[in-house]
């Protein structure tokens, strides 16, 4: 009860904080400062590895809401809250949900989606290796993902595109990408409307490497996106076109909806305490 407790009162006094309008000065650039602050945070022992629907995956959602919110991102159509709720058992978890509005009126029901998956294996929860009872923080597997979703978000919320945004943080990947799925199955969020979906999960570690998968699961992607990709010296890419991944890129593909991977790969670190 003491680390819940002491864990409690961090977030009492960030989240109001978190929560409070977007300020005139915000950053007008992506900032690897934001993203070790979003990670130091998410990662911490006292976050108890994030497993869904349990004390620290619903903190991690409420922090990702905080921070929706605080940039002025709207509910989903028919929605009232960015955290909607799901089933796991007798577990409710959360997934987090937004909009941000582009700044074409024309196109104000046509979306570009952005997310990644907010929970990790806990204390020994599913997925874990390595010695039982350890807090497994997740740091890659997806504070880093989540921390970029976070940082795009604010960075959109500064240079609005045309399109409006869906920005997502996804809970129970972990458990069979089940927080996705609950999302494109029910139709909670517009499957139809949604032009194009990307996934960030596990970008932490690269080491001047990176995996985009799903390049052809829409055709005007290759025409779009291979200027850029043969543009690129300093990163070392692996492309790949297929639409499938153990990630929640899968469940929007499954979905009718064109999704790409970004991915920097398994490392001796996955899924154990380190």
């Amino acid at each position: 009860m003491k680390r819940h407790s002491t864990l409690l009162l961090r977030a009492a006094l960030l989240l109001p904080a978190l929560a409070a309008p977007l300020a005139a000065q915000a950053p007008d650039e992506l900032r690897e400062q934001d993203l070790r602050a979003h990670i130091g945070f998410l990662a911490h022992d006292e976050m108890e590895g994030r497993a869904s629907g349990e004390h620290g995956g619903h903190l991690s959602g409420l922090y990702v809401e905080s921070h929706f919110r605080r940039l002025g991102l709207e509910p989903l159509p028919g929605q009232t809250s960015l955290r909607l709720p799901f089933q796991i058992g007798d577990l409710t978890a959360y997934n987090v949900v937004g909009i941000l509005r582009g700044t074409d009126p024309a196109l104000a029901d046509q979306y570009l989606a952005i997310g990644g998956h907010l929970d990790h294996a806990g204390i020994g929860g599913p997925g874990a290796m390595g010695a039982p009872g350890e807090v497994h923080n997740g740091a890659d597997d997806n504070a880093s993902g989540t921390s970029g979703v976070l940082e795009l978000a604010e960075w959109y919320s500064v240079h609005r595109p045309r399109h409006s945004l869906i920005l997502m943080g996804f809970s129970a990947e972990e458990r069979g990408l089940l927080g996705s799925q609950h999302l494109v199955e029910q139709k909670i969020v517009p499957v139809d409307k949604i032009r194009a979906m990307i996934n960030l999960d596990m970008i932490g570690r690269s080491n001047g490497y990176l995996f985009i998968g799903g390049i052809g699961t829409a055709a005007e992607f290759h025409d779009l996106l291979d200027p850029i990709f043969q543009a690129v010296k300093d990163v070392r890419l692996e492309l790949d076109d297929r639409g499938e991944a153990p990630s929640d890129n899968t469940s929007f593909y499954h979905g009718g909806v064109p999704a790409q991977f970004f991915f920097t790969h398994i490392h001796d670190d996955y899924h154990l305490p380190g």
